[in-house]
């Protein structure tokens, strides 16, 4: 009764657990192989040039007419940030915070 039923929730449980370390196993290969890829390295290398050149065309004061439209400094701005917090993201996980620690 009671024995069996603790057996098969011990199974159930470890299959679910099984089944989640085979998850993040797969997501931290797939980051590994997406950091380390050429395609990665292009658009993030693409992405830090634009923004420097887009960050250099603006003006230091609001009220100074620059060659961009606020709109599309303030818009560049949140799009180049979600792209380097996203290459951040995968490299912490796909890495490690500090040091690799068996990539």
């Amino acid at each position: 009764g009671a024995v069996e039923f603790e057996e098969s929730q011990a199974l159930r449980d470890a299959f679910r657990r099984g089944r989640a370390a085979r998850a993040a196993e797969f997501v931290h290969r797939m980051l590994v192989n997406l950091a380390n890829s050429n395609a990665f390295h292009a658009v993030v290398y693409s992405s830090i040039i634009v923004s420097s050149v887009l960050l250099a065309m603006e003006t230091p004061a609001v009220e100074i007419e620059g060659p961009l439209p606020r709109v599309v400094s303030d818009i560049s701005a949140v799009v180049f940030a979600a792209i380097f917090i996203v290459e951040a993201a995968a490299k912490i996980v796909a890495f490690g915070f500090f040091m690799p620690s068996n990539v």
